[in-house]
């Protein structure tokens, strides 16, 4: 969530896929979805992204929205210092 607000710093709007299993933990029909159905809402949330940044760690749900946003010309930064010199925000 540090990441988040370091971003609004900067001017962007977080869209944090993974807050999904919240929603997921909370209702009995987000409980019934698969982790193909949320991996797919992600994906459609992802569309509307100018930019993506990939945290460290391993993800098999990052590395699709990751391969997902380079194969739809949407940028990926691996840093918020990269992301904010290339996409700054007023």
């Amino acid at each position: 969530m540090q990441t988040a607000d370091d971003l609004m710093a900067l001017g962007f709007t977080p869209v944090i896929p993974h807050l999904a299993a919240f929603w997921a933990m909370s209702t009995e029909a987000g409980a019934s979805r698969s982790e193909s159905e949320w991996i797919q809402h992600g994906l459609r949330l992802l569309e509307r992204c100018d930019t993506v940044l990939r945290l460290p760690g391993k993800s098999s749900g990052s590395d699709i929205e990751t391969d997902y946003a380079d194969a739809h010309g949407i940028p990926v930064y691996l840093t918020v210092g990269a992301m904010g010199r290339e996409h700054p925000h007023d």
